[in-house]
């Protein structure tokens, strides 16, 4: 019996979070209301947060933007209001502390996926607003800055959409943008990203008629050959570029449970080494997800490539009655084993990962939520974290970042890389938008 006990007082130790004591506690970012904040990152970590504010009660409010500043600590600054008002989904920063935001070119409230352009400037402002002939899939800068951006018109085979190709427009110090480089022929899709490297090399990735394709493209606009990846039903990109030549594509794959068949689901990855061609894609996991829950949410699977340090990929799975977060390292172009990283017997979801430049590694998990759009119920949580230091791809246990019961809908996360702090903020539904920081790893 006594050693029942032990081991009945192990197990509950290994199924609850440990102390809070490595995150500090979770504060509101400075003038932020309930706002899905949108995290800004260089290669040296954060930099700033950016969200916007609408009337919901109108369906064409303006929309005010605000930006904080993160200073020492990494510590959010007093929110500032940007100038023009826009709507910001996506920041990418690029050059010395400059950002470019995808927005909407009236600033008002629209249907999601209308993006019709970028702004450019700096961090707090004032921001010059680029009308491009496309909506905007995705956005990514250097630090010698360089931009690229892809864009592609509505291209679903639902909703009315025609058929379109993606392009991308690059923009070089003092050149301005330039034309649309067209990557592919006309066709349905659901959805592209793109990455750029320390050299200017883009790599973009997008599907079409079900499958996905990949290509690079120079910083002077030349088009390598287009390569075919795999197969697609409807999911997220997370494209990847490590500045010691590999790149990375992840994916998910989504159908759609109906009365006679369950959902049927899929997280992918192709990775490829400085010759720049992919080799086989990895299946990372496949199911059927069963009963009330209908799809893998938005965050379906983050990878990460720093320079000469093993990768990361993350991704939410499902193992026949739980949603589960599994985690596996990238060593060179080879993924290894599989480690689960969330709590067995609860549904836990992915929010967000970050590697450092010394392999370091931060994960962030959901705690209580089963899918992106369950009819049964949700049990929120706050949020955990996972993390393991440089010389390891083994995460530890699960450590509370924000307490429960918060219901937290979206979460960033990154490492700073002069102090090895992690820095994470997030939305939790009716409360301001919110951060923490955890003390370095080792």
């Amino acid at each position: 019996m006594r050693t029942l006990g032990l081991l009945l007082t192990m197990f509950a130790l290994a199924a609850t979070p440990a102390a809070a004591a490595p995150w500090s506690s979770p504060a509101p970012i400075p003038g932020a209301p309930d706002a899905v904040p949108v995290l800004a990152e260089s290669a040296g970590g954060p930099q700033a947060v950016y969200w916007g504010t609408f009337d919901p009660t109108k369906l064409q409010s303006p929309i005010t933007a605000f930006v904080s500043v993160l200073g020492t600590g990494p510590t959010p600054q007093p929110a500032a209001k940007l100038s023009p008002s826009l709507n910001v989904s996506q920041a990418a920063l690029y050059g010395n502390r400059h950002v470019a935001l995808a927005t909407f070119g009236n600033a008002t409230v629209k249907v999601p996926g209308s993006l019709v352009g970028v702004a450019t400037g700096p961090l707090k402002g004032p921001m010059k607003t680029h009308a491009l002939p496309a909506e905007v899939r995705s956005l990514a800068g250097n630090a010698a800055g360089d931009l690229a951006v892809m864009i592609e018109h509505c291209a679903t085979n639902v909703g009315g959409c025609h058929p379109s190709a993606p392009a991308v427009v690059l923009d070089r110090p003092g050149r301005g943008f330039g034309d649309p480089i067209t990557l592919d022929r006309k066709g349905h899709s659901f959805g592209g990203s793109l990455a750029i490297d320390a050299h200017g090399r883009v790599l973009a990735a997008w599907d079409r008629a079900g499958v996905v394709y990949a290509r690079f493209v120079s910083i002077k606009g030349k088009l390598s050959p287009i390569q075919r990846l795999g197969t697609d039903t409807g999911g997220g990109f997370n494209v990847v570029l490590s500045n010691d030549g590999r790149a990375a594509v992840g994916w998910t794959t989504q159908t759609f449970s109906t009365a006679t068949a369950p959902a049927v689901f899929a997280a992918k990855l192709a990775v490829a080494g400085a010759s720049g061609h992919f080799g086989a894609t990895r299946t990372l996991e496949t199911g059927q997800l069963t009963g009330t829950q209908s799809s893998i949410p938005y965050q379906g699977v983050v990878i990460k490539l720093p320079a000469g340090e093993p990768g990361l990929a993350a991704w939410t799975g499902y193992d026949g009655a739980h949603f589960t977060v599994r985690a596996a390292p990238i060593d060179g172009t080879t993924v290894g084993a599989p480690q689960t990283v969330s709590t067995p017997g609860t549904d836990t979801i992915l929010a967000d990962a970050a590697e450092g430049s010394r392999g370091q590694a931060v994960i962030l998990l959901l705690p209580g939520q089963a899918g992106a759009d369950p009819t049964g119920t949700i049990a929120p949580a706050g949020m955990v974290a996972v993390t393991h230091p440089a010389g390891t791809q083994t995460f530890g246990l699960p450590e509370e970042v924000v307490p429960g019961p918060a219901y937290v809908a979206s979460a960033a996360v990154s490492i700073d890389a002069a102090t090895g702090s992690v820095f994470a903020t997030w939305r939790d539904v009716g409360s301001p938008a919110g951060w923490a920081v955890r003390a370095p790893l080792g």
